[in-house]
């Protein structure tokens, strides 16, 4: 089943109606609809990147080769001396992607509300609604036909 969340949308499926209950500031509204309204079903989920990295741990030896370049050939012996040494594991990172959110959308044959989104915590759980729904649809659609 979908979260609940204090304004968020869940879902209910019968044998030929949907309904989608829309939480909003403590009321409850049940909008049905026959499964041939339902337009488009997409699973959405946004991931966000994490990157975390190491600093150079020759930062300070760096440091020490400027001065002591400058010292001895003044602004040029300065870079120089900076950028000599060891160039190996100056600077290394790591990105991982992590799943942000996930939410179902359901797109249905209404002009006042056409669009619902149902939030989820589980991948799986929303795979599972999304193939229910599509599902749904295509029996709905060979029936009519």
């Amino acid at each position: 089943m979908p979260t609940s969340y204090a304004n968020s949308t869940s879902l209910a499926i019968g044998e030929d109606v949907i309904c989608f209950l829309k939480k909003r500031m403590g009321n409850i509204t049940a909008l049905i609809y026959p499964l041939r309204d339902i337009l488009h079903v997409e699973l959405l989920t946004e991931h966000t990147t994490v990157s975390t990295g190491a600093l150079d741990k020759e930062g300070p030896a760096k440091i020490s080769r400027a001065l002591v370049g400058g010292l001895l050939a003044g602004p040029t012996g300065a870079v120089i001396g900076g950028l000599s040494g060891n160039r190996r594991g100056v600077y290394n990172t790591t990105s991982t992607s992590r799943l942000k959110s996930i939410s179902l959308l359901v797109t249905v044959k209404d002009i006042d509300n056409p669009l619902f989104t149902i939030p989820y915590l589980d991948l799986a759980e929303a795979k599972k609604w999304e193939s229910i729904l599509k599902v749904a649809v295509e029996e709905d659609d060979q029936n009519a036909g």
